[in-house]
């Protein structure tokens, strides 16, 4: 996650700089794009983090029983 984590920011940081301006009250636009950019890669790598539990750390075994006949 540490290595994916960066390259999300990163990603979602070069998108939003071709969106438009947006400017929140004291955050300036620039700000916003970076706020804007960690929650995105923040939500991108706790779906990225599930799958990988799911899947790889405690993946479902399936029993010979358990099998359809």
């Amino acid at each position: 996650m540490w290595i994916i984590q960066p390259l999300l920011i990163h990603g979602w940081l070069w998108l939003l700089e071709h969106g438009p301006d947006v400017a929140l009250g004291p955050m300036s636009a620039g700000d916003v794009r970076i706020a804007v950019a960690k929650l995105a890669a923040i939500a991108c790598c706790l779906v990225i983090n599930f799958f990988a539990y799911r899947y790889v750390v405690w993946p479902v075994e399936r029993r010979a029983e358990d099998a359809p006949v």
